[in-house]
């Protein structure tokens, strides 16, 4: 056997051997469905509160356990969605409301746990969307403009406060602040569809590097400035989820070959997301799916995680065989378990999805 085989076989050997040999940082969840929890949108707090919407009726409710539920009765007239909850139980998100037989629209509400809401869409006629909330009650978001692009906003205790795009770009939307004050957003390319991620503290934008394509999206921001969201890669085909951290951008998902998106981080470094495959979690530089990680005799398949907090419970979305029940799920973590096996390929069916523009859920934020 000549001498560079040998070599390239001992260092693989020892790949293994070493990769075999690291701690396990992965952990075997047990599965809760929230009763009513059917929306695609769920957030959760540092002690458990799931922020969730149920359909038929359409109504946004706050989760604590099983049979507890405190509905969300907004004073606004429509579809509520939610996009986020903080540590005082306080909501934040928007409702969507017919304009004419042809179109929709939005307005932004905070709804505080005393049961006091704000009706933040009424300083903005044309539409607006409030993405996240910090433990300082401040909310951010979006609005539209008749007369212009969108521009964003920051709501606290009754002042708001408008910033528009910076330079050539005619978009922009705040997606996520942490209790410090730092802002992640993204803002969108003249009439191009470039949409380019950026952290916002003290009224100056730090843009963020991608991974070659032209769509960033931005969702969700921890206590040390760390960003998460997806970025296409060259050619814009599909992208995947990726970590800002220190200025560069850390694709989360190098195996995965299929669209990915990273919804939600706590401040362990743990974050979760989805794609056009089932969701999953990256932790310590290693990523799973949940679904190897659950009781396969539940039955549940995991399609989407949208956030997990600092106890490391996750908020998911999953459905049973052939779609007989599908619903919002806390996942809550057991006992460390060895990595899983290596991510399996999608199915044809999930490969068809894998062009699609890394923002299809630009409106999922959280805290």
């Amino acid at each position: 056997m000549p001498m560079k085989t040998i070599v390239c076989l001992g260092l693989a050997l020892a790949a293994a051997v070493a990769h075999a040999e690291e701690p396990p940082v992965f952990h075997r969840y047990a599965i809760t469905p929230l009763v009513g929890g059917t929306g695609f949108e769920a957030y959760i707090n540092s002690s458990g509160a799931i922020a969730a919407t149920q359909r038929s009726p359409d109504r946004a409710f706050v989760w604590t356990s099983p049979g507890q539920r405190r509905f969300l009765d907004i004073p606004i007239a429509g579809k509520p969605a939610v996009s986020g909850i903080n540590d005082a139980g306080t909501v934040v998100g928007q409702v969507e409301y017919q304009i004419d037989p042809s179109s929709l629209s939005a307005g932004a509400y905070i709804a505080n746990a005393n049961g006091t809401y704000v009706n933040i869409g009424a300083a903005f006629p044309s539409y607006s969307l409030a993405h996240y909330v910090n433990n300082s009650g401040t909310a951010v978001g979006e609005f539209g403009t008749v007369a212009g692009p969108e521009k964003a906003f920051i709501y606290n205790n009754g002042t708001l406060t408008t910033v528009g795009a910076e330079n050539s770009w005619d978009g922009i939307g705040f997606h996520a602040i942490n209790d410090s004050g730092s802002i992640a957003g993204s803002q969108r390319g003249n009439r191009t569809g470039v949409f380019t991620a950026f952290t916002y503290h003290d009224g100056q934008f730090t843009y963020l590097p991608g991974l070659g394509g032209t769509v960033n999206s931005v969702h969700d921001i921890d206590s040390a400035g760390t960003v998460v969201g997806g970025s296409n890669f060259s050619g814009d085909a599909y992208g995947h989820a990726v970590m800002w951290r220190d200025g560069e951008a850390i694709d989360l998902t190098p195996g995965f070959a299929y669209s990915t998106t990273a919804f939600g981080l706590n401040d362990l470094g743990q974050v979760v997301g989805t794609g056009s495959g089932p969701g999953w979690i990256w932790t310590d530089g290693r990523v799973a799916q949940l679904n190897q990680l659950i009781d396969p005799a539940s039955g549940w398949s995991i399609d989407s995680a949208f956030d997990i907090n600092n106890a490391g419970q996750i908020v998911a979305h999953g459905c049973k065989a052939m779609l007989t029940e599908c619903g919002v799920l806390l996942l809550d973590p057991l006992g460390l378990v060895p990595d899983p096996p290596p991510v399996p390929e999608p199915s044809t069916v999930l490969l068809l999805l894998a062009g699609l523009s890394v923002l299809f859920a630009g409106r999922l934020h959280h805290r």
